[in-house]
């Protein structure tokens, strides 16, 4: 069971289309630290995304990490992010 769960509502660039994202992004998502457990359309804030992930990254690494998926050709996609982080309850 991972330690976190990122909620991450994102704000992207006008630089690209879902099949660059589907194609480029998406893949990059997860990995052997991070489980990638939604992504899609937000109703309800301003943001156009929202990401949710469960690992044991801390705060700082989540971040370098999303924000490395995000990049595509030397652009990065996140004009601004809000994350909400919730750690895992354990009675």
């Amino acid at each position: 069971m991972a330690k976190y769960v990122y909620l991450s509502f994102i704000m992207m660039k006008p630089v690209g289309n879902i099949e660059t994202y589907a194609n480029k992004i998406r893949p990059k998502l997860e990995n052997k630290e991070v489980e990638l457990v939604h992504d899609g359309t937000p109703y309800g804030v301003l943001e156009d995304w929202v990401l949710v992930h469960r690992t044991d990254l801390e705060i700082e690494e989540f971040s370098n990490f999303r924000g490395e998926a995000f990049t595509v050709d030397g652009t990065n996609w996140i004009d601004h992010a809000r994350t909400i982080v919730t750690t895992t309850f354990k009675p």
